[in-house]
């Protein structure tokens, strides 16, 4: 009981009263936020109040820090988040590992990722013609994927839960049963 409350005492003196403080003050708010990092990375730091999150995002994403983000939103519990935003923020930056798991986790859904993957790489596929070295890279990241899915791990990490794996397992087939047969 008293290690669920000092969790809660820390988060809130952090979030909601620390953060709050700092949020006028740009470069306060910067460092306070890019400070996160290596905390969320390690998972120390799991749960980010809703607001902190779409800032450290906003103020990643605003200093051109992509790699952050990735590495921030697979550490995270994305489901607070504006899903459809965080999806198209990952796509127009090649965040793909985040893309996924932002599928994954907060969705359930482990076919879109395939699915959006398959229809870059697969029509130069089809035509015969030389892929981008970023269609290379999605198609290698789409290999890992089915592979992980395929062995009942959670891409780019941990494992898909239980009650989910055989229903994982048979969508991914039935997918790429489905994108062959075409």
């Amino acid at each position: 009981m008293n290690v669920l409350f000092s969790l809660w005492s820390y988060r809130d003196l952090l979030f909601n009263q620390l953060y709050t403080r700092l949020v006028e003050n740009c470069v306060a708010r910067g460092v306070f936020l890019e400070s996160l990092e290596p905390y969320i990375v390690s998972e120390r730091l799991g749960c980010v109040t809703a607001p902190v999150m779409r800032d450290l995002l906003t103020h990643l994403q605003d200093n051109n820090m992509m790699d952050s983000v990735e590495n921030c939103l697979i550490h995270l519990d994305i489901t607070s988040l504006d899903i459809q935003q965080v999806v198209q923020m990952c796509w127009d930056n090649q965040l793909y590992d985040a893309m996924i798991y932002v599928f994954n986790r907060g969705m359930n859904d482990y076919i879109n990722p395939m699915e959006k993957l398959f229809q870059v790489i697969g029509p130069p596929l089809r035509e015969g013609k030389a892929l981008t070295d970023e269609q290379v890279v999605m198609g290698n990241k789409l290999l890992v994927y089915i592979s992980c899915s395929l062995a009942g791990r959670a891409y780019p990490l941990g494992d898909i839960p239980e009650d989910l794996v055989s229903q994982v397992k048979n969508q991914v087939l039935v997918c790429i049963r489905d994108r062959f047969l075409e």
